[in-house]
């Protein structure tokens, strides 16, 4: 991701002459000329503070430098300007570097979706996160005993036990999402294979060399049937109310119409 940045940016300013980046930086230029970018202008934040900094020029250039994240902006005759009227003159030639490390690389695994997670991540981040769920649970159990205990009962509805309840509620939603993914993605995948139990005998019944007709008679039982079972099972799951491997739900329904209709053309 981060070797083809350097090549996107250029490509999208050549055609649209503006680039802006997830990673929090935006580039305007006047024109793109080989590897020159004539009069560039480049927007980005720094600092834990979030401070704006305007970087404008004759013309740059992008290189990337794969070992530190960074995409480097090489400046002639530039102008740097910031928050709180900051200003500055570069009269000759600079070279500017722009963080990358907010990427999706360098984040930690525990604050990722957990659709960004590969596979082999999912097992140990569902421990970890089971470890977590239980600790605040217990926090709160033993917030919750200690008040009663000692007659507060002021302290089981304030405002710190609400903020843990809601710890305790995101905690488990993630938990149930990080046990429904894997089954969510081989169900995903396992999709072609439950369209084509169904369209192949379709085709069959159909006996017509109309490409359109066939793609029709195939395509709205996937359309009516499969997408809304497996959207209901999905956001089922990721709420709890049914177990994960609920997502399967549309192609088992899919699965059983296909063999059917298979049966169907067996017959003849």
């Amino acid at each position: 991701v981060l070797m083809s940045i350097e090549d996107i940016a250029y490509r999208v300013l050549q055609s649209d002459r503006h680039y802006k980046s997830e990673h929090g930086f935006s580039i305007h230029v006047r024109d793109v000329v080989g590897r020159r970018l004539i009069q560039p202008t480049v927007t980005m934040r720094s600092g834990p503070a979030g401070t704006t900094i305007k970087l404008t020029a004759r013309e740059g250039e992008l290189s990337l430098d794969s070992a530190t994240a960074t995409l480097k902006l090489r400046m002639v005759d530039g102008r740097v300007e910031g928050d709180d009227d900051f200003q500055a003159i570069i009269p000759d030639e600079e070279v500017i570097p722009i963080s990358l490390g907010n990427s999706l690389s360098e984040k930690d695994p525990s604050e990722r979706s957990p659709s960004e997670l590969p596979l082999s991540m999912i097992s140990s981040q569902t421990i970890r996160q089971d470890a977590n769920t239980h600790a605040i649970a217990g926090r709160i159990a033993a917030q919750r005993g200690f008040a009663m205990l000692t007659s507060r009962f002021d302290k089981l509805v304030g405002a710190s036990q609400q903020i843990s309840a809601n710890e305790l509620r995101s905690s488990r939603r993630r938990l149930t999402k990080l046990r429904t993914e894997p089954w969510r993605r081989w169900a995903w995948g396992f999709s072609c294979f439950c369209f084509v139990l169904v369209g192949g005998p379709l085709a069959m019944i159909a006996k017509t060399n109309d490409y359109w007709t066939t793609f029709g008679m195939c395509f709205l039982p996937t359309l009516l049937v499969y997408y809304p079972l497996f959207i209901v099972g999905l956001e089922q799951a990721k709420d709890g109310n049914i177990p994960p491997y609920g997502v399967w739900l549309g192609n088992i329904v899919l699965a059983f119409i296909g063999v059917g209709l298979m049966q169907r053309v067996r017959r003849y």
